[in-house]
């Protein structure tokens, strides 16, 4: 966001509301739009530092040490799995300071509205997943069979497909790496789904439920082709 440009956060805030923003922050760069937030822990995809998230920096450097130690094991892709602590990773983290958020609220501002941006940086690549999750669907996942030149220049298929079949067609790679690597974005999609149910749990916990709005989105980037 540019300096000074009107947005939802500023509207929220003349209206009285608690925000928070915990986890990955895509929007907001500038001091007078950080200052709206009255709870504000940002992550990204490599783990967190710099802010008392609740455990200790050596752990959470560990947890995140596969994501920065990763090689890819082609051009198009690379995965792997960790053991480290849920905790200790990135959505464990937003989880447990986003319940903690909701918790203070309930103790301390019933009388106030609240906006809770919990920002969960994964499934995104690097893809790294916790082992337990991956093993869910490691052995489960059948590939289809491949539809040769199904996105080939001659085809009718949207140019955007194309464009990305072009970057990440994987044909030519181990079925071994693909399924690997579905079984670890599989599971880093489960991690995320129980997160959410915890926060679900904590909503009808503390009695928030019936009195909150819960909105779920998922940001999809896409390549633009520029000529």
């Amino acid at each position: 966001m540019p300096s000074g440009a009107p947005h939802a956060m500023n509207l929220y805030k003349e209206a009285g509301f608690r925000l928070g923003l915990i986890g990955k922050n895509h929007c907001f760069a500038q001091p007078e739009d950080l200052a709206l937030f009255d709870t504000l822990l940002e992550l990204g995809h490599g783990g967190a530092s710099g802010v008392d998230w609740g455990r200790t920096e050596e752990s959470i450097r560990e947890a995140s040490r596969a994501r920065r130690e990763l090689v890819d094991q082609n051009p198009r892709f690379g995965y792997a799995t960790t053991d480290a602590p849920l905790e200790d990773q990135t959505t464990g983290l937003v989880t447990a300071q986003s319940i903690k958020f909701l918790e203070e609220h309930a103790a301390q501002h019933a009388d106030q509205p609240f906006l809770l941006w919990a920002s969960y940086p994964d499934p995104h690549e690097p893809w790294v997943a916790p082992e337990e999750y991956a093993a869910m669907f490691r052995d489960k996942v059948q590939l289809p069979p491949w539809r040769v030149g199904e996105f080939g220049e001659d085809s009718n298929a949207p140019e955007r497909n194309k464009v990305l079949h072009h970057m990440l067609g994987v044909e030519s790679d181990k079925p071994d790496d693909v399924l690997e690597l579905l079984a670890c974005y599989y599971g880093m999609m489960r991690c995320v789904d129980d997160a959410l149910g915890r926060l679900l749990d904590t909503l009808e916990r503390l009695g928030l439920d019936d009195d909150t709005i819960v909105v779920f989105t998922r940001f999809a980037p896409y390549p633009v082709r520029s000529d």
